[in-house]
């Protein structure tokens, strides 16, 4: 395979001079400013590339065989990417089919008051556990398929982790290791920064409501700029703390790429979680009790709906703006933003070209840039010019907040399940696109599934119970069934609650995370292992 190919020279370049390499490490090397490496990467195959792009499907999730390809391709990262993009799609079906019976039931008796907002609360909190334990279950399917059940990931010494020398007490080898002290320090430092940008987070949604009673933008038009504007805020600071978080990654000067990794998607997930979601909680269990800028004065609603103190109608159209914001944002800085950049340095370059002439340092002939400039690059050239793809880590970002977007407050808005397969649909053609024509080909890497964002799905889908379940009983969102026990729904909320998370815990429990064929290939596989070592025998 292609794949075994690149890992296979990448290996002898940077194995020991002793054990038959070149003993050129290369990911130290490219790190260093007085190495002439600027950069390393595998070519991309043309023939193969077409032919993988003219398999793809338009209006269906991406096939099974496909992701196999891609992963053979690109790496098991990227399939697993593609893998869990395909899954998490289809898995919407049955929510998205129930959402739209939901959403018509409501528009047609104008409030959330209705019976199907009952049913698809419940459905999205077993939907949820039952989702991930499946979903593990599947990642052991293609860990096996991909050869990626016994992968352990080589830990070696990042070049950016700053230590000092001392000997190993296990091998008694040269290694580096940080002071305690010091390593304690960085992560306080870390730590308190992330506290102090969600703190940050949510002084600006404070500020922006505090100005909008000042502007008394209560009319519908008001109302909608500014839950608009807000919208886009909230997209941008997203992906500056994505950056962020990278920085503050950086100084907790992690040892091994998987320690970073994982420091990285918690630094992520709790600031664009706090970032992302707090104006939601805001809306559906705090605003209600604003009694100097209350509910249902922002926008002309049916008569059901302003009656309605829990400020729903608000939250459903902060919920929808924030998603499609978060949408369009992500796609500009993901591909118009480099297309516009490629597009400035030509410009850039024209206007130079004239400047030059009109000073009377070149002729008219080298005004106009060259169109066939770019045609008559090398094919290294070229791939070299592209952007570097690292991980899907971004992808996998945008699918983690989306999932939240709809599970959490699935009884406010239930066609989300609905758009969010659209929008997976389309993210799937424009990701190919990408990583095809825009980016160079990434050094593949091993995996055995999604990592981290594993534990940031788990901990959604215990919100969303919670977020749900209070939406249907002591913030009185349900049926006339519960309207007739208003008085004990705190209670209702409680027994509920502990009966799901039990649910949660049964499922967990009685759904294995490997199926019974991985089971049985790594068991056969374990057999002839050791019945090959015993047939050697001793050396």
């Amino acid at each position: 395979r292609d794949l075994d190919r690149i890992s296979l020279i990448l290996r002898i370049i940077e194995l020991d001079l002793r054990e038959g390499g070149a003993g050129y490490p290369i990911k130290d090397n490219i790190h260093r400013k007085s190495c002439p490496l600027i950069n390393y990467f595998p070519l991309h195959d043309s023939a193969r590339i077409e032919k993988l792009y003219a398999g793809r499907r338009y209006f269906l999730p991406t096939s099974d065989i496909m992701c196999t390809a891609l992963s053979d391709y690109f790496g098991a990262q990227v399939g697993f990417y593609f893998a869990f993009l395909r899954f998490y799609t289809i898995g919407l079906v049955p929510l998205s089919v129930c959402g739209v019976a939901a959403y018509i039931q409501q528009v047609v008796a104008e409030t959330f008051d209705v019976e199907m907002s009952f049913i698809i609360a419940f459905m999205v909190c077993i939907w949820g556990p039952c989702f991930i334990e499946m979903w593990k279950r599947e990642s052991a399917r293609y860990s096996m398929k991909w050869g990626m059940l016994n992968f352990k990931a080589e830990e070696e010494t990042r070049f950016q982790f700053h230590g000092e020398k001392t000997y190993s007490r296990v091998d008694g080898q040269i290694v580096r290791q940080a002071p305690v002290f010091q390593t304690i320090l960085r992560r306080i430092v870390s730590m308190s920064a992330v506290a102090f940008l969600m703190v940050l987070s949510i002084m600006v949604l404070i500020t922006l409501y505090t100005y909008r009673q000042i502007l008394s933008l209560r009319d519908v038009f008001g109302s909608a700029v500014f839950t608009t504007i807000y919208g886009l805020i909230v997209a941008m600071m997203n992906l500056l703390y994505g950056v962020l978080a990278w920085y503050l990654n950086e100084i907790d000067n992690y040892h091994t790429d998987s320690q970073f990794e994982e420091g990285l998607v918690a630094k992520i997930f709790c600031l664009k979680f706090v970032n992302s979601y707090s104006v939601l909680f805001y809306y559906a269990f705090l605003k209600q009790y604003d009694t100097v800028y209350p509910c249902n004065n922002d926008l002309s609603l049916p008569q059901s709906l302003i009656d309605d103190s829990t400020c729903l109608a608000e939250l459903r159209y902060q919920l929808l703006t924030l998603s499609i914001s978060q949408v369009i944002m992500g796609n500009f800085f993901e591909y118009g933003f480099p297309y516009l950049v490629k597009k400035s340095g030509r410009i850039f370059l024209y206007v130079k070209k004239l400047c030059l002439f009109l000073c009377g340092k070149s002729s008219r002939n080298e005004v106009v840039p060259d169109s066939t400039q770019w045609r008559r690059r090398s094919k290294v050239e070229k791939q070299y010019s592209m952007n570097t793809y690292n991980s899907p880590l971004s992808d996998f970002d945008e699918l983690i907040l989306q999932y939240g977007y709809l599970t959490m407050f699935i009884v406010v808005f239930p066609l989300g399940p609905l758009l969010a397969i659209v929008n997976n649909l389309v993210e799937k053609q424009l990701d190919l696109s990408k990583l095809f024509y825009s980016m160079k080909r990434p050094v593949p890497h091993g995996a055995t599934g999604i990592g981290y964002w594993k534990l940031a799905l788990s901990t959604i889908a215990l919100i969303s119970v919670v977020s749900n379940l209070l939406l249907l009983t002591v913030n009185r969102v349900p049926t006339a069934f519960w309207n007739s026990v208003a008085a004990s729904s705190p209670l209702i909320f409680i027994i509920l609650e502990h009966v799901i998370i039990s649910v949660m815990a049964i499922v967990n429990k009685l759904i294995p995370d490997v199926p019974r064929e991985v089971k049985e290939h790594t068991a056969r596989q374990d057999y002839l292992d050791r019945t090959l070592i015993g047939a050697l025998g001793p050396p």
